[in-house]
């Protein structure tokens, strides 16, 4: 399952570098089907959703906006909502087990909150812009929004390595 959210958080990654240039190596003829659709708060400024023991998991960002909370499938509503401190941005969520990672867009603070109540059990600071973040079952995957991914400790944010992401001969961005 984790390995799930790290393939689609790489797909996701992939698809919005795609929209920002064309890509020669990229197949555009995509063919899907809508199983079905769910209310959905459209004012939400979502950064983050996850699925974590059944529950879907929003993000939303924005300062003085920016929150965490459960969607509802049957009305679209969040439910134990969270709001941020209006000086932070919310970005991209993700899980490890008991934790619930989300980052903030360019203050350079990564909350570690309980998966039940949301609450802020520790943050860390961090360099750079926050984006995205996934965990891969050992490690936390941060993106800057660059060509850049860090690898991090799941326990304590700290960095382990970077990674630059290229394809063949052309870097990704």
């Amino acid at each position: 399952m984790k390995k799930l959210f790290f393939l689609i958080f790489i797909i996701c990654f992939v698809l919005i570098l795609s929209f920002q240039q064309k890509n020669k190596y990229l197949n555009n003829n995509t063919n899907y089907t809508i199983l079905n659709s769910y209310p959905y708060d459209k004012e939400l400024f979502t950064e983050g959703l996850e699925v974590f023991k059944n529950k879907i998991i929003v993000g939303s960002g924005k300062y003085g906006e920016s929150l965490i909370g459960q969607l509802s499938l049957v009305n679209g509503e969040l439910q134990n909502e969270l709001k941020l401190d209006p000086i932070y941005f919310g970005e991209g969520i993700t899980f490890t087990g008991n934790d619930l990672w989300q980052l903030t867009w360019k203050e350079g603070i990564v909350f570690k909150r309980d998966t039940q109540t949301f609450e802020v059990k520790d943050s860390y600071p961090f360099e750079g812009e926050g984006w995205g973040i996934c965990y891969d079952g050992k490690n936390l995957i941060n993106s800057d929004g660059t060509d850049i991914l860090s690898i991090r400790s799941s326990n304590d944010f700290k960095l382990i390595k970077k990674l630059k992401i290229k394809n063949k001969s052309w870097t990704v961005k």
